[in-house]
């Protein structure tokens, strides 16, 4: 399983799995999907700063459904293999492989709802990140993460975090499932994340 990142200024990675078959119930779990630094439309819902191709919220404006993903808020996407950028400037934080992670930033929400054939206590994991001390902007973003409308995590991630793997129990349901990551900081500070698993 290769882990990637993902943001709330502080950052986790996404891949699931289950049980001995290791079927992969989250897609576009590493968020290399849609690759920023190739493509410039996310619809009418997404704001991307002008002149800006390193980082987009796809639903500033309103919930927005982008590689499976929902993009509520302060949550967006962060692409690494562009040099310099506002979320980190010169140096990302490492931990991770691929370019790509997601962001929850202040009370910004990334969701993503899949289907599983079995039912049954669970455990989920993904890769945890922050955005550097900054000055007026950081990454002690506090976060928890929800599992069909259940807490499974909370934490406050650190300014500067490299990725950490963090892992929850959870219930995982027969059928439709929603994983969820919100972010409850009133400040500007995010989480970045990547990549997750679950095992039944």
């Amino acid at each position: 399983m290769r882990f990637g990142p993902l943001a709330l200024t502080a950052a986790a990675l996404l891949v699931g799995t289950v049980s001995a078959s290791h079927a992969n119930l989250i897609t576009n779990g590493d968020f290399e999907n849609p690759a920023l630094n190739s493509t410039s439309s996310f619809g009418s819902t997404a704001y991307q700063p002008p002149g800006i191709t390193n980082y987009v919220y796809p639903g500033l404006t309103g919930a927005a459904l982008l590689a499976s993903w929902t993009y509520n808020g302060g949550a967006g996407l962060i692409d690494t293999s562009q040099g310099f950028n506002a979320w980190y400037q010169n140096t990302s934080p490492s931990g991770f492989s691929g370019v790509q992670y997601a962001f929850v930033q202040s009370t910004g929400t990334l969701l993503q709802t899949f289907t599983s054939a079995l039912g049954g206590l669970t455990t989920i994991s993904w890769l945890e990140g922050s955005r550097p001390d900054l000055g007026s902007v950081n990454g002690n973003e506090s976060y928890q993460v929800l599992l069909n409308g259940t807490q499974i995590y909370t934490n406050t991630t650190s300014s500067g975090q490299n990725f950490l793997s963090i892992s929850a129990i959870g219930t995982l349901l027969s059928g439709t499932n929603t994983l969820e990551f919100v972010g409850l900081s009133q400040n500007d500070s995010t989480v970045f994340l990547l990549g997750w698993e679950h095992r039944l």
